[in-house]
């Protein structure tokens, strides 16, 4: 009985350990770091603009994580700009940075604050700002992430 008792509060205690490391999983990863990289005009239409952000994603962890996806809202020159969010899985080696592009859709109501600066090729600040789901060994997360910072345009 003694045995049974003890192993009992073992596996009371294993569990307890690994519940406690999957719910601080978002603590011990550190943030991928995001940045745009392009933002390319793709394809003009009569109702919008399909525009391309190429996004750098790296991983400043000691180990891989798996992107499941992104999702973020951006700002041109402190205006709101779009929302997007990634389709493909992609799989971030230790300490590497990955290329992601990432097609949006903007209506011309949306766009019309932009289009001057879009159009001119000047530089620009943004604002990058949503959330990475990522899993990794340990598990999987979302992780917010937060960047600034000044982009050209290039037309495609």
């Amino acid at each position: 009985m003694k045995d049974g008792l003890i192993s009992g509060f073992f596996v009371i205690v294993l569990s307890l350990i690994l519940l406690g490391t999957v719910s601080c999983l978002g603590r011990m990863i550190e943030k991928p770091v995001i940045e745009i990289r392009e933002i390319a005009v793709e394809q003009v239409s009569l109702t919008d603009l399909k525009i391309v952000l190429g996004l750098d994603v790296r991983n400043p962890n000691r180990f891989a994580l798996e992107l499941k996806s992104l999702e973020f809202s951006f700002q041109l020159d402190e205006k709101d700009a779009g929302r997007g969010r990634t389709v493909e899985e992609l799989r971030i080696e230790k300490s590497s940075a990955a290329r992601v592009s990432v097609p949006i859709v903007v209506s011309y109501g949306d766009v019309i604050p932009h289009l001057k600066l879009i159009f001119s090729g000047k530089e620009a600040p943004y604002k990058l700002e949503g959330k990475a789901h990522v899993k990794t060994f340990l598990g999987a997360a979302d992780i917010p992430f937060r960047n600034e910072g000044r982009i050209g345009f290039n037309k495609k």
